[in-house]
C-alpha cells in the first residue's frame, strides 16, 4: 500500500471480479479522491457492466474492523463508481490495516437487485441436506451443552464457518464429553448453527434477538454473521431511542457500521 502513487487523484484499481452475474472492480485513491479531505483515502466500487445495475454495498477492512455501507444505489453505466471520498485516514491504514507484507485487504459484501424477467432461482439441495444432517444429528462428531440441552454438530462445518467455536471444541469428541457453554442461550446458539449450515439469516422478530446473535457471532468468530447482524440492526431497528445503546454496543465489540 505505502508504495502506491499517493498524490490526490492518483488511482489504483483491483482486478475485475464477478458477483451475482455482474462485473465489478474496486478503485482506491491512496492519497485521496479529488473531493477527499487531506490525509484521507478514497475507496469506490465501480460497475463494469453494459447495463443499469442496482446494488447495496458494504466495503470492509477486516484487519481493523472499519466498514461502511451504502444503501441501494443505481449504477447507470460502465465505469460509474459509488463509494466514499473519506473512507479512512491514510495514517490509520498504515498504522493498523496492513499485513506483514504491507498489503491492504478490502472485503466487499454485495446485494444486487435484478429485474423480475432476469431473475432465475437455481434450486440447490446442499443447504437443505446440511441443515437436515444438523437437525437429525447424522454423523455428528462433537456436542455442546447449552442450558441443559445437548446440541450435536459437525466439527468440519465449525472449522470453516466459526473457527473460534471449533477451537473450543477440539478434543471433546475423542474424550467423549459435551462442551459446556454456560453464557449462551439455547435458542440463540441453534440460530447461530443454522446460519453456519445454510448461510441464511434466521427470522428476527426484534432488536434484542439481533443483538444476541451479533454477540454470539463475535464470541465464536463468525465474522459474516456479525456483519450481517450489524446491517440488520442499522436498517431495521436503529432509531433515536436506541441510538446510544447501539453506539456503545458497536464501540465495545468493534462494530464499525453501528458506530458510524
Amino acid at each position: 500500500f505505502e508504495s502506491l502513487p499517493a498524490k490526490k487523484g492518483d488511482r489504483t484499481e483491483s482486478p475485475q471480479f464477478v458477483s451475482h452475474g455482474c462485473k465489478w472492480l474496486i478503485q482506491i485513491f491512496p492519497g485521496g479522491f479529488r473531493r477527499s479531505e487531506d490525509g484521507y483515502v478514497g475507496i469506490f466500487l465501480c460497475s463494469m457492466n453494459n447495463k443499469r445495475v442496482k446494488a447495496t454495498q458494504v466495503i470492509y477492512i477486516p484487519k481493523n474492523n472499519t466498514g461502511h455501507q451504502i444503501k441501494p444505489s443505481i449504477f447507470e453505466h460502465m465505469g460509474l463508481g459509488r463509494g466514499w471520498d473519506n473512507f479512512i485516514s491514510r495514517k490509520e491504514v498504515i498504522d493498523t490495516c496492513l499485513d506483514s507484507t504491507g498489503t491492504l485487504t478490502i472485503q466487499v459484501e454485495l446485494q444486487v437487485y435484478k429485474d423480475k424477467e432476469d431473475f432465475v432461482i437455481k434450486k440447490t439441495m446442499l443447504h437443505d441436506n446440511l441443515l437436515n444432517a444438523f437437525k437429525t444429528g447424522e454423523n455428528t462428531d462433537i456436542s455442546f451443552k447449552v442450558e441443559g440441552q445437548i446440541i450435536k454438530t459437525h466439527l468440519l462445518v465449525l472449522k470453516i464457518q466459526a473457527p473460534l467455536l471449533a477451537e473450543l471444541s477440539e478434543g471433546s469428541s475423542a474424550q467423549g464429553f459435551s462442551v459446556p457453554l454456560p453464557e449462551v442461550k439455547a435458542n440463540i446458539f441453534k440460530s447461530l448453527l443454522e446460519f453456519l449450515y445454510t448461510d441464511s439469516l434466521p427470522n428476527l422478530d426484534n432488536k434484542d434477538k439481533a443483538i444476541e446473535l451479533l454477540l454470539v457471532a463475535d464470541k465464536f468468530g463468525c465474522h459474516r454473521l456479525k456483519l450481517l447482524m450489524e446491517i440488520e440492526l442499522v436498517n431495521r431497528f436503529l432509531n433515536k431511542e436506541n441510538a446510544i445503546q447501539c453506539l456503545l454496543l458497536g464501540d465495545l465489540h468493534s462494530c464499525a457500521l453501528l458506530k458510524e
